[in-house]
C-alpha cells in the first residue's frame, strides 16, 4: 500500500524472483480504505527507520497484524519483541527476510503475535480514540489559554 520512487524497480524485482503472483502492489490507497487492505494482508511490515510511534503500525496492530518492525525510535511502545511483532535491531534485508519467514513459518508464533496484537489493540483503545486525543488536546488549551 502506497508509492514510492522505488515502486517500479520493486515491481520488476518480483518478477525476477517470479513471486509477482504473490506481491500486489495497490499504490496510494483513501485512508477509509486501509483496514480493508489491512485485513487481507498476514502481517504488517515496515522498514524505514525514525518514524518515531508510526500511525500505521497502530492501524495494522488494530486490525490484527502481526508485525515485523525495526527496533527504533518509539516502535517498541507498542510493539513488543515475540508478543505482538518480531522487532529487527541489526535492519538489513537478511534479517528482515529471515523474520518474516520466521513468522510465517511457525503458526503457532503467527497466532501468539496476532493475539498479542489485538491485545495492544484492545489495551490502547481508549488512548487512541478521537474522543480521548480531544479531551487531552481541551485539557492542554485550557491550561494555555487561561493560566
Amino acid at each position: 500500500v502506497g508509492d514510492g520512487s522505488k515502486r517500479l524497480d520493486l515491481e520488476a524485482y518480483t518478477q525476477q524472483l517470479k513471486i509477482s503472483d504473490q506481491v500486489y502492489f495497490s499504490g496510494v490507497q483513501p485512508f477509509y480504505s486501509l483496514p480493508d487492505s489491512f485485513r487481507d494482508a498476514r502481517i504488517f511490515v515496515m522498514t524505514s527507520q525514525g518514524e518515531g510511534l508510526p500511525q500505521a503500525l497502530i492501524e495494522a496492530f488494530s486490525c490484527g497484524l502481526p508485525a515485523v518492525v525495526p527496533d527504533d525510535a518509539d516502535i517498541g511502545e507498542i510493539a513488543i519483541h515475540q508478543v505482538n511483532a518480531l522487532l529487527v535491531s541489526q535492519k538489513t534485508p537478511t534479517d528482515f527476510a529471515d523474520a518474516i519467514v520466521r513468522m510465517l513459518a511457525d503458526s503457532t508464533l503467527y497466532e501468539n503475535l496476532r493475539a498479542g496484537a489485538l491485545r495492544i489493540r484492545d489495551q490502547r483503545k481508549e488512548e487512541y480514540s478521537a474522543a480521548y486525543q480531544c479531551h487531552l488536546w481541551q485539557h492542554q488549551l485550557r491550561r494555555i489559554c487561561f493560566s
